[in-house]
């Protein structure tokens, strides 16, 4: 499951996300419903409908070049410019009402069930809606109730990653058997995506855009077909999702 983040925060990030399954060998992603270019990402996956997607649940807005609000537009929810806050720590000092976050997450969901088709399984922005036992608790409750998965929580995937020093190349070719899920974040390298500025040292332009490369890759396409391996579809990742541990 070779899966996209953060569509819906930006255009440069929807055209990424679209450029990677399209041309690459990413099948699903993620999407932030409050996110200004939600409504473009939302008609561009129904545009894809082989592109299985996720509800980003999205209680913070990290970048200084592109800010937005919570659909509900709940001030306890917000720092003091009306925006989400940036990390999960400004979040959690907020000291929100748990009712209140859960009318949010609420409504991003059904946003997203609204516009997309394809709507699959739940995964928190930044970890923030499960940065708590409490938060955690809400957001499992409501992945029960809507009857979509919280990614990581359960089911048969298990997280794939790239150790140091690895390429992408050289961890899928180490890849077991499994079923296995990998998230990075696609974008295209263009004045928006260069206006978003960065996260710590990492630019944001540049180093998503070298993920819509790497998934883009001929030889990537190359090995999955030699190691034969099967890249889900939205109901295999569904089924995988929900899928007992014990039954693996």
């Amino acid at each position: 499951m070779i899966c996209g983040d953060d569509g819906g925060a930006a255009l440069s990030f929807n055209l990424g996300t679209i450029e990677a399954y399209r041309n690459g060998m990413m099948r699903c992603a993620n999407v932030i419903a409050p996110g200004p270019w939600f409504p473009d990402m939302a008609r561009r996956a129904n545009e894809n409908p082989g592109l299985a997607v996720g509800v980003h649940l999205d209680l913070t807005a990290e970048w200084d070049g592109v800010k937005w609000r919570p659909i509900t537009g709940l001030q306890s929810l917000t720092d003091a410019n009306g925006y989400l806050p940036a990390t999960t720590r400004g979040f959690l000092e907020r000291k929100a009402p748990l009712a209140d976050v859960e009318r949010e997450l609420r409504a991003q969901i059904e946003t997203a069930k609204r516009h997309i088709k394809n709507v699959g399984w739940l995964w928190a922005h930044m970890g923030t809606a499960t940065a708590t036992p409490e938060l955690k608790a809400l957001t499992l409750r409501l992945a029960s109730e809507y009857g979509l998965p919280l990614l990581g929580s359960e089911g048969t995937l298990k997280i794939f990653r790239v150790q140091k020093g690895q390429t992408f190349l050289q961890a899928v070719e180490a890849l077991g058997p499994g079923d296995w899920f990998f998230i990075e974040h696609p974008s295209t390298d263009n004045p928006e995506s260069r206006a978003i500025g960065h996260v710590g040292n990492t630019d944001i332009a540049e180093a998503r855009d070298r993920v819509v490369k790497m998934w883009t890759d001929p030889e990537l396409r190359k090995l999955i077909e030699r190691k034969g391996i099967e890249l889900l579809t939205f109901e295999q990742a569904v089924k995988a999702l929900k899928m007992p541990q014990q039954n693996r």
